[in-house]
């Protein structure tokens, strides 16, 4: 991400990205039978999905316009024969809500980026950069790294976030 991108989605990326220097760990990985029920994070209420949407959308925009973004139909089609059946498993099981599923995205952004990272954008959006593509030695890595950051998205991680910096600005 360029300097001007990460002034503009640093308060998200703050929180939300995962930077994996050796791969993924076997312990980020669970057998396809297990099912774990997710802890109820907070409703987010200090931003509506709306509002998420809108802010994801701007961010976005913006992002496309950057020359490190990737307009590779090959490889976008790749990440999201991905990402898209983590999105159908999670409403499988009820980690995504109706309202999310409807209002969200639930695309992937891909940035020429050689850092092994990946991210969560408000409103359903994910950044994968072309480093962790590379590094990553088989589709099911690169899915763990996807499955952690939809995580943040269904569990409202990011209106939370928002929420909290309110907060810290209103003070005490």
């Amino acid at each position: 991400m360029t300097s001007a991108l990460l002034r503009l989605a640093a308060p998200v990326l703050r929180s939300s990205v995962l930077v994996l220097a050796l791969g993924v760990p076997m312990w980020h990985t669970a057998p396809a039978q297990a099912q774990i029920a997710l802890p109820s994070m907070g409703d987010g209420a200090d931003l509506t999905t709306s509002e998420e949407r809108r802010l994801g959308d701007r961010i976005i925009r913006s992002l496309y316009r950057d020359p490190d973004y990737i307009d590779d139909p090959q490889l976008h089609a790749y990440v999201m024969g991905i990402w898209q059946p983590l999105v159908q498993a999670s409403k499988a099981r009820g980690d995504l809500s109706a309202e999310l599923q409807e209002r969200f995205a639930w695309q992937v952004l891909l940035g020429r980026d050689k850092s092994i990272n990946a991210f969560a954008l408000p409103g359903g959006y994910l950044g994968v950069h072309l480093g962790l593509i590379g590094a990553v030695s088989s589709s099911d890595e690169l899915a763990t790294v996807m499955a952690h950051e939809l995580t943040l998205v269904t569990q409202l991680h990011i209106a939370r976030m928002f929420g909290e910096e309110k907060k810290n600005l209103k003070g005490p």
